[in-house]
This record gives structure tokens, sequence and C-alpha cells, in this order.
């Protein structure tokens, strides 16, 4: 009988202790989310946090591409002009809900830049013009990372908006590898996953319970099946960096370029293997949707 007693509180301390750092990754994932507002609507993101070579703090936030969206703007030139014409994006809206006792207490509000999109890759980067405000952000699994199906994940977003931002769900990977078509025929690749993610989660982290390591972002949803929604992977995101020369944004190990260097990123970029003609908001997949903003 006393064998028995002995086991039994350290299995009760391993429960408490796996208990304490789930509750952990929850609430740091909460603290490096928050929600982007537009003109026409919201998506959520997340807080990349980065040192420049000249000792610069930085926070970015990283996010879906259809989520800005609704900031892009293309500028004609005028008539008697030879230029082309070219595209800009205008600020965002960044909203973090402020928690303390259990309470919201009150609500952060920031200015961002959109520093650069990938259409086609549906992800996109934005630089927070204040500095030292945010103070946690998001830590990236390595680049090459495949989750193993059924490995347990949370999500945090902000279903219809920011009223709700800062909402932590749970799930596992679905299946990993998904490969769906787009409107221009071309396959791109997607992990999927159970967690719930509704409208204005589009761009929202999906982490590992175990280790909170970032690995991948909500981008979209199946049509008629509410309950399964497609992530692009880190995988992918690492992809993305690689192509404009920004793998620091995952690599926190890579001193970050100044904040100068950073608004000089191309603000658009097309992928090599696909074609800039391709490129465009309406080059999303359709046999899933983007979850709206």
């Amino acid at each position: 009988m006393r064998r028995k007693w002995t086991v039994l509180p350290v299995l009760v301390v391993i429960a408490l202790i796996q208990d304490a750092i789930a509750a952990s990754v929850g609430e740091q994932l909460q603290y490096a989310s928050v929600t982007i507002v537009t003109a026409d609507g919201s998506g959520s993101g997340s807080v990349v946090l980065r040192t420049s070579a000249d000792g610069d703090e930085m926070a970015l936030i990283l996010t879906a591409a259809h989520v800005v969206a609704g900031l892009r703007q293309t500028n004609e030139p005028e008539a008697h002009d030879d230029t082309t014409s070219s595209v800009t994006y205008a600020d965002a809206s960044i909203v973090q809900e402020q928690i303390a006792g259990g309470l919201v207490i009150g609500e952060l509000k920031l200015k961002a830049k959109v520093v650069t999109v990938s259409i086609k890759r549906d992800i996109a980067l934005l630089l927070v013009e204040a500095r030292g405000i945010l103070r946690s952000g998001v830590s990236f699994a390595k680049p090459n990372t495949i989750p193993a199906v059924g490995s347990p994940v949370y999500h945090c977003g902000s279903p219809r908006g920011a009223r709700n931002g800062g909402s932590l769900t749970c799930g596992i990977i679905s299946y990993v590898g998904r490969r769906i078509s787009s409107i221009d025929g071309e396959e791109r690749i997607y992990d999927q996953s159970d967690v719930a993610a509704r409208e204005g989660c589009s761009g929202g982290a999906v982490v590992m319970q175990d280790t909170g390591e970032y690995i991948g972002m909500i981008t979209l949803m199946m049509d008629g099946g509410d309950s399964f929604c497609c992530l692009t992977p880190i995988r992918i995101i690492h992809n993305w960096a690689t192509e404009i020369k920004s793998e620091w944004v995952l690599d926190p190990k890579i001193k970050a370029p100044p904040r100068e260097a950073i608004l000089k990123l191309p603000i658009e970029s097309t992928p090599p293997e696909m074609s800039p003609r391709a490129a465009g908001p309406k080059s999303l997949g359709i046999f899933v949707r983007p979850i709206g903003k």
C-alpha cells in the first residue's frame, strides 16, 4: 500500500506541471496576438520582435495578405507621364486588449505600415511605428518542421473583430500537405486543423501546445465544413522569407536590417515559380474560401 501512495502524488504533480505549461503557452500566445483593423474589415496577426544591427528594437506583425487587401491602392500616372502605375498600402490599425485581474481594462491601438505583401503566398508583413510597447512575440518552429498528424495545437485569433480579440482555441493537426487548386490552376500546399476559426481569424497563429512554436497561420476555411480550416505552414512561410531575403523575420539569431531598409522591401512580391501575370487578389482557392476579414 505504501508504494501506491508514494507513486500517486508524483503523477498528480506531473499532471499539474503539464497543465501549468499548457496554460502559459496559451497566455503567451494571447500576449503575442493582435487584431488588424482596416477600412473594410479586420483580421488577426502575430507579433514578431526583432532587434536590428544598429540596436533598434522593432515590433512587426505577420498576417495574411488578404487581411490587408483593403488597404491596397493603385496610383495611376498622369496622362503626360511615361511611368507605370504604382502600388501602395495605407497604414493599418493594430488593436490589442489589455487584461488585468481577469478583466479587460483597456485597449491598445497602434499604427503599422504594410512593409511587404505576397499575394500568391497570402502573406503580409507589417511594421509597428511605435517602439517598445508590444513586448511579447511568437517563436517560430524550424523551417523544415512538418507537424505530425494528431499533434495538439492552439490557435489565437479575433473572430468577428477586435471585440473578440485574443480568443484562444485548441485542436489537432488533421492533415499535412493538403494540395488545393486556385483560380489560376496552380496548386498550393496547406496543413489542415480542426481548431475553431471564424471570420476575423485570418492571419492568426497556430502553435504547438507543448512548445508554443509557431507552425503556421490560418488562411482558408473549407466551404460547408466549419470544423476544418487550412493554415499556411511554416515551411511555406520560410520559402517566402527566403525569396525576399528576409530570413531574419523567422530567425532571431539573424540581425534585422535597419528600419529604413525594411521599409524599402518590395511592397509586393511574386515567387519565382509563379508568373507575375497570374498574381492578384482573386487567385485564392476555389475549393476552400479565405476566412473573411
